[in-house]
């Protein structure tokens, strides 16, 4: 177990999972035995899923995305001693704003913040339904930083993969994608991908209820 810089107890059960789940270690073990290089991490948080990534071997550089300054705080914490590794971003990736009010669940949950856009297209119901009133976070298009090859383009940002996935064009060039999709049934979510994610195919999916998370490969 690597030890965090910031001891929070959700982050310790999440990299367990991250390290010992069969459905992570075969994500692994497949990018792995792709030789994947460069990563963008959209969502990157306390910087788990970067640690996570470190551990495959031919991995040259990961740029995260992580648009809460707490939870940037930590990740740079975390992730110090991986700084030739990492390249950091304080902003979060969303198209069609460049700041937006955070919402979560009512308890500066750091692992639940959405923003509240992405109701528009994408109605959530009440599942995100309290505004923080003094979080603003700073949003980019991806295409403004990341303009260069990419393997792997990884994204849990609480909703707003849909306007990710729908907006992107740099997203579609990477040979994989592992992304989490929230908030919406896997009826709905196997609909959203077979009309936008056609070109790839799907190594490893899973979830419950309103939660699912998989592996894509380009074909």
């Amino acid at each position: 177990m690597i030890p965090l810089g910031i001891d929070r107890g959700i982050d310790r059960i999440i990299l367990e999972h991250f390290y010992h789940d069969s459905f992570y270690i075969e994500i692994k073990n497949t990018l792995q035995n792709a030789g994947i290089k460069t990563i963008v991490d959209i969502g990157a948080s306390s910087g788990l899923s970067a640690l996570y990534f470190l551990q495959i071997p031919s991995v040259e550089k990961i740029h995260c995305f992580e648009p809460d300054p707490i939870n940037y705080e930590m990740l740079l914490c975390n992730l110090k001693d991986k700084i030739g590794f990492i390249e950091p971003h304080n902003v979060g990736i969303y198209y069609g704003l460049s700041e937006a009010k955070a919402f979560g669940i009512g308890d500066e949950n750091p692992l639940g913040y959405t923003v509240e856009d992405i109701w528009k297209e994408h109605p959530l119901g009440d599942c995100f339904p309290r505004e923080y009133p003094n979080k603003v976070f700073k949003l980019i298009e991806l295409e403004s930083i990341v303009n260069f090859p990419v393997d792997l383009i990884k994204l849990d940002c609480e909703g707003s993969e849909y306007n990710i996935i729908e907006n992107s064009k740099i997203l579609y060039e990477a040979r994989f994608l592992m992304l989490a999709f929230h908030n919406h049934t896997e009826g709905y979510i196997d609909t959203f991908i077979q009309k936008h994610l056609p070109t790839y195919k799907v190594h490893n999916f899973e979830g419950a209820q309103v939660h699912f998370e998989g592996l894509f490969e380009k074909v």
